[in-house]
């Protein structure tokens, strides 16, 4: 994959991610009437998975969104995982191909 492309799915990551995040919160106010600050809380609560349990959602509508938003936000963390994986391993192998054919030369 040529490094432009790897390069624009980091930057196509980071973007999904600020997106999810600021999705999240308006959903969670919206939805729950709860602070922006609240909303921005429960909303990286759901996507790191940690749960802590002092915020829960009480409409269904929260409940369902929570439910569809923690698995596309676990979804997303891993294909980033992948691409920053992907991208990490093929700098070390080209870094190493230069290391090799330098101390030939």
């Amino acid at each position: 994959m040529p490094r432009d492309k790897e390069k624009g799915l980091i930057v196509l990551c980071f973007g999904m991610l600020f997106g999810l995040l600021a999705f999240g919160t308006f959903f969670f106010h919206y939805v729950e009437s709860w602070s922006y600050v609240d909303s921005f809380y429960f909303t990286a609560v759901t996507m790191t998975t940690v749960g802590y349990g002092d915020l829960v959602p009480h409409t269904p509508e929260g409940r369902v969104g929570v439910a569809i938003f923690a698995l596309f936000a676990v979804g997303f963390a891993f294909y980033s995982l992948n691409v920053l994986a992907r991208y990490a391993m093929r700098q070390r192998i080209e870094h190493g191909h230069w290391l090799k054919k330098r101390r030939t030369d």
